[in-house]
This record gives C-alpha cells, sequence and structure tokens, in this order.
C-alpha cells in the first residue's frame, strides 16, 4: 500500500477548519448587530472571484521495497521508500460567482509537474538489482553503479455549484477600530465533479565498469472521475482574510501500467519483452487548503497559505517492477495504493 505518513497531519488540519467555522457562526450569532443576508446584505454577497495562485509542493516517498543490493552483503543499497521528492512547482487557477438567491458556481484546476527522485550509489563490481532478476539478466549484476530515478506528474480540474450563506456586520460609529471595520463571513457548501490524473515513472538502471548499461523502466496512468462534496469558509476584515477548504470526491478510477523490454546488454538477447496492463478500481480524492490574504487595493488581494492533496485508490510506478527471475511477463497491475501531496501557495485573489 502507499505511504500514509500524512493522515495525522490531516486529521489536525480538518479539526482546525472545523473549529474556526465553529467559532465564526457562534461569534456571528452571538453580536446582535450581524444580519444573515436578507435585501441589506453588502455587495460581497454577488460577487465574480478568481484565484490564481503558485504552488510548492512536495510529493511522499514512493513504496516498495529494494530496488538495487550489495551483491556481496545482500543488503539492499537503494529502496523506493528512500526515493525523496524535491519540492516541485505547480498552478492553481479558480473561478466563480457567487450569485442571486445563495446560488453560485465555479470551475478550477490545479498542477504539479516535475517532481523527480533519484539515487546513484557506486560500488566496486559488487552491485546488482534486487533479487531475483540479475540471476536471469548477467549484465544486471557486477555493476559498478545503480541509478534508480522516479517521476510524478499530478493534473486536476473540477466543477461545482455553490450553496452561500453570508453573515456580516457593516461599519460603524465606535472608538474600538476593530468595531469599526465591517467584516463578513461568507460559508460556500460545495457539489460538483472533479477529474485527477497522475502520470509516473520509474527506471532501475545497473552500470558495469565496461560501461555497458542495462534498464529496467515502468510507467503508469492513473485517472480519477467522480462526484465531490466539499464546504470553504471566509472571514474578511479590513485589508485582511483568512479563507480555507475542505473538498472530497469518491472516484472510480482507470489505472494502467506500461512496462519496457529488458535486454541483457552482454548476450544481447531479449530477456523480457515489453508488455501492459490496466484495471479498474475505486478511490479518492481529498484537498484542504488554508490561506491568509491581505488587499492591495479594492479587488485584488495577495494570497499566501498551505496546501494538501491526497489521491487513493492509485497505481505507483515503484509498485509495479516485477524482479522474478522470469522471462514471461507477470501481467496484472498492483493498484489500491495512495499518494499525498504537501505545499506552499503564493498568488493573487480577485474579487469583484
Amino acid at each position: 500500500m502507499g505511504d500514509r505518513s500524512g493522515y495525522r497531519g490531516w486529521y489536525g488540519v480538518v479539526a482546525v477548519l472545523g473549529a474556526t467555522a465553529w467559532w465564526a457562526g457562534v461569534s456571528a450569532r452571538a453580536q446582535g448587530d450581524w444580519f444573515v443576508d436578507g435585501p441589506n446584505q453588502p455587495a460581497e454577497a454577488c460577487e465574480t472571484y478568481a484565484l490564481v495562485e503558485a504552488l510548492a509542493m512536495q510529493r511522499a516517498p514512493g513504496a516498495g521495497g529494494p530496488l538495487a543490493i550489495d551483491g556481496d552483503t545482500q543488503l539492499p543499497v537503494i529502496t523506493a521508500d528512500s526515493l525523496q521528492f524535491a519540492m516541485a512547482p505547480g498552478v492553481r487557477v479558480l473561478y466563480g460567482r457567487h450569485g442571486a438567491c445563495a446560488l453560485g458556481w465555479e470551475v478550477g484546476y490545479v498542477g504539479v509537474y516535475g517532481m523527480v527522485a533519484d539515487s546513484v550509489v557506486s560500488g566496486t563490481g559488487n552491485l546488482e538489482i534486487a533479487p531475483f532478476l540479475a540471476d536471469g539478466v548477467t549484465g544486471m549484476r557486477n555493476a559498478t553503479l545503480a541509478a534508480a530515478t522516479y517521476t510524478s506528474a499530478f493534473n486536476s480540474a473540477d466543477a461545482n455549484v455553490l450553496l452561500t450563506q453570508q453573515n456580516w456586520r457593516p461599519q460603524r460609529v465606535s472608538a474600538y477600530p476593530h468595531e469599526s471595520e465591517t467584516r463578513v463571513i461568507t460559508w460556500d457548501w460545495l457539489a460538483g465533479f472533479r477529474w485527477a490524473g497522475l502520470s509516473e515513472t520509474a527506471a532501475v538502471t545497473m552500470t558495469r565498469a565496461s560501461g555497458l548499461a542495462d534498464t529496467y523502466a515502468v510507467r503508469t496512468n492513473n485517472n480519477l472521475f467522480g462526484g465531490q462534496l466539499g464546504f470553504r469558509g471566509r472571514v474578511d476584515w479590513g485589508l485582511w482574510a483568512i479563507d480555507g477548504w475542505l473538498k472530497a470526491a469518491l472516484a472510480g478510477t482507470a489505472a494502467s501500467q506500461a512496462q519496457a523490454p529488458i535486454i541483457d546488454s552482454v548476450t544481447g538477447s531479449l530477456f523480457r519483452p515489453s508488455w501492459a496492463a490496466s484495471a479498474a478500481d475505486v478511490g479518492g480524492i481529498f484537498d484542504v487548503d488554508i490561506a491568509v490574504s491581505r488587499r492591495i487595493n479594492e479587488t485584488w488581494a495577495v494570497r499566501m497559505g498551505w496546501n494538501s492533496i491526497w489521491l487513493s485508490g492509485v497505481a505507483l510506478a515503484t509498485n509495479q517492477f516485477d524482479f522474478a527471475d522470469s522471462g514471461v511477463p507477470r501481467g496484472g497491475i498492483a493498484d489500491g495504493d495512495s499518494l499525498w501531496l504537501n505545499g506552499v501557495t503564493l498568488g493573487i485573489d480577485g474579487r469583484w
């Protein structure tokens, strides 16, 4: 199964967002000068909004066992779960409308690109690929260099309808600055459709002293489609705002994998032909975000925050390796794994 180290962090984030929403609602109703929608509601109740952000996200390590070992000691020198991904760039675009009668809509896209993890180990002719593939492929044993590379790319889009409620307090005369500011609390319940795509590649290369190199490479593709429910809350006061969302989609998953042929560079013979497989499963797409914004004019604000995305029911590339000493493809696909992305966001938030 995939990495699940982020679960405890998710529970904490959900608890914080829930407590913040509860506190905001109680505070709004505890003061007699707060209003809920109505004919005198502020202009913010009907508005168009847009969000453009740059992301810096890190993928959690993959799952799996040894990829290369020391042939003398039989101990691993590279494992799948030791491949650490660096921060990778991404982008989010969101556009929507809070309309009349508390109804609205929004569409969004998020992508994280160029996620790469690699590891290189040198030896003295004692390195070999994970057991027992080296027994059948001469070029994958007695190597002086072992290298593993793992790449991922993530894309997602969603479209939602909104049911919105606002609690607001108009500006009033007061000796206390915090009481003289207009405050608006916006609640959005979301329902819609979400798609997510995950593409990965993984390869292990063994290089001998002669310079001959043998590579075992796989790639996977996952497409998740499903219905989504969610909640977003936002508190505006003066030049500042805090907002966050929690979205969850139950999705059907279409996963596929493809493996390149394994050719023995020493003998020049084909050990195992290329092959592919696919499967359908059930998975999930979960998205949590929280951020702080500061206005720079009447329309635009600078927004900075934290975002986490979790996928389940997917096929990860490193779990598809078949290190058996057999020239016959194993067939099938290992799916039902999970992936966690976590990172920071910086962008602009416009409302008009």
